[in-house]
C-alpha cells in the first residue's frame, strides 16, 4: 500500500470524472424539545455548510490523494453551489435549466439525525452539452484513468457514455453505476464499482461481458474484488457519505498507474475508514494514509 501511495505522488496521474455534482448541505444545531404538532422533535438550526457530492466528492478525494483532476458536469441554478465548485479542483460545467441537485442533513450537536431531503429530479442534460463534453473530452485527452459517477441524475448519459469510451486511449475506466441502470450502458468499462444493495439488485449485470472487474462495497465488512475479500478495521462512524466515492477515487488513483486492484482495494479500505470518521466529504492525503496504515499493522502486530 505504501509502494502505491508513493508511485501515485510521483507520477500524479490525470484523472477524468464524468458525472452528477451534488451539493451536501449540512444544517447544524440542537434538538430542543419534544416536538408538540406531530412526532418528532424541535430542531434550532443554528448555521450550514455545503460540501461537494457525488462526482465533486470523488474530485475531492482525488485531488487530496495528488492526482491531477478534471471533473466534467452539468449544474442548474443553484447559486449555492458555486462556492463548492470554487473550492473543488478542476470542474468544467456547464448552466442548465434544471433543478439544483441537493442532498440536505440535520447535524444535533455533532451527530446526524436520522432523516434527509433530497432536492432535484433525473433530467437528462442536452446534446448541445453532450456536445461540448465531448468536443472537450477530444482536446484534453489523453488520461491515465476516467472515472463514472453515475447517479442517475442526468449527466451520464447514454450518448455520452459512448462516445467517451473511445477518447480514453486505452486508460481504465471505473463505474460507479446508477441505481438500477442496465450496466450495458458501461459498455467497455475496466472497471464496475458497487454496493451491496446495487449488487443484490442487480444480478442481471453482475456476469456482464461489458466490464473485467466488478468491485462491491460491504460497509464495515470491507469489500469483494472479483470474488475475493478484503476486510476492513472496525471505526467509529460519524457519517457514511462518501465512503463509496472515496473507494472510487482511490482504485481509479491506483489503477491509473498501474498499481494491481488487490493492493488498490486494500489501500482502498482505509481511505474509506477515514472518510467515514469524518463529517461530509474530506480530502485525504497521503500522509494520513501512511500513519493510518502504520497505525493498522501495529494493531495487527498485537493481536498477533
Amino acid at each position: 500500500m505504501l509502494t502505491a501511495l508513493n508511485i501515485i505522488e510521483s507520477l500524479k496521474p490525470r484523472c477524468l470524472v464524468v458525472g452528477d455534482l451534488i451539493l451536501d448541505r449540512y444544517i447544524h444545531g440542537s434538538v430542543t424539545r419534544i416536538n408538540p404538532e406531530a412526532p418528532g422533535v424541535v430542531f434550532h438550526a443554528t448555521h450550514a455548510e455545503a460540501r461537494p457530492g457525488g462526482a465533486g466528492a470523488v474530485a475531492t478525494v482525488l485531488a487530496g490523494l495528488g492526482t491531477t483532476v478534471r471533473c466534467f458536469t452539468a449544474i442548474g441554478a443553484d447559486h449555492d453551489l458555486l462556492p463548492v465548485i470554487d473550492s473543488t479542483p478542476g470542474i468544467f460545467y456547464t448552466w442548465e435549466n434544471r433543478l439544483p441537485t441537493i442532498k440536505e442533513r440535520r447535524v444535533a450537536d455533532g451527530r446526524l439525525l436520522y432523516d434527509r431531503t433530497d432536492w432535484g429530479k433525473p433530467e437528462p442534460i442536452t446534446q448541445a452539452t453532450e456536445d461540448a463534453f465531448i468536443e472537450r473530452l477530444q482536446a484534453e485527452a489523453p488520461w491515465d484513468a476516467v472515472l463514472i459517477a453515475d447517479y442517475g441524475y442526468g449527466v451520464c448519459t447514454d450518448r455520452l457514455i459512448r462516445q467517451l469510451m473511445p477518447c480514453v486511449g486505452g486508460a481504465p475506466v471505473l463505474v460507479d453505476p446508477a441505481r438500477d441502470a442496465d450496466w450495458s450502458k458501461y459498455r467497455g468499462a475496466t472497471l464496475i464499482k458497487c454496493n451491496r444493495q446495487e449488487a443484490d439488485a442487480g444480478t442481471k449485470n453482475r456476469d456482464s461481458p461489458f466490464f473485467s472487474h466488478l468491485v462491491v462495497t460491504f460497509g464495515r465488512d470491507g469489500m469483494a474484488a472479483n470474488g475475493e475479500g478484503y476486510p476492513t478495521t472496525p471505526r467509529r462512524v460519524s457519517d457514511v457519505t462518501g465512503a463509496g466515492d472515496t473507494v472510487l477515487a482511490v482504485l481509479g488513483a491506483c489503477l491509473a498507474v498501474g498499481v494491481d486492484l488487490p493492493t488498490a482495494c486494500r489501500l482502498a479500505n482505509v481511505a474509506a475508514g477515514l472518510q467515514v470518521e469524518r463529517l461530509g466529504v474530506c480530502r485525504i492525503t497521503p500522509d494520513e494514509l501512511r500513519a493510518e496504515i502504520a497505525q493498522i499493522a501495529t494493531m495487527e502486530e498485537v493481536r498477533a
